[in-house]
């Protein structure tokens, strides 16, 4: 039987998920990367390749009935690498991991979709939009 948490508690939780984005006082940072995805953002990036970088704003987000809506992410204009987009890590302003996320296209099963994966090296990278729902509903 799978777990089931109030709204309430899921919102408590995207609050608890903002906070530590937003921990060191100014904005944390979405980078994305091809490569595995490292068994817990405590785990160093070793051999992946950064494909694009991305601020976030400060704050981050906001949280509502276990959803966390992500403010405006900044455009990067030039990306770092051409690969394919295979997850993505978040960190605070200090560049402590926050937490890692898959990539997928946009109908995948991914964290997070993209209208494509295939980054090329100073081409850019967009998001229109970012939402997290909390699990337990």
């Amino acid at each position: 039987m799978a777990v089931k948490l109030v709204a309430s508690t899921r919102t408590k939780l995207a609050e608890s998920i903002i906070a530590a984005i937003d921990a060191g006082g100014a904005a944390g940072k979405f980078v994305i990367y091809d490569g595995t995805q490292p068994v817990n953002p405590d785990t160093a990036v070793v051999s992946q390749k950064v494909l694009s970088e991305h601020n976030l704003s400060h704050p981050c987000g906001t949280a509502l009935n276990g959803v966390l809506t992500f403010s405006a992410i900044s455009e990067d204009q030039n990306a770092n690498a051409s690969g394919t987009a295979t997850w993505a890590r978040i960190h605070d302003s200090t560049g402590k991991a926050v937490a890692d996320v898959s990539v997928s296209v946009v109908g995948g099963n991914g964290d997070l979709q993209m209208n494509t994966v295939n980054i090329i090296i100073n081409g850019p990278i967009r998001f229109s939009s970012l939402q997290w729902t909390m699990p337990g509903a």
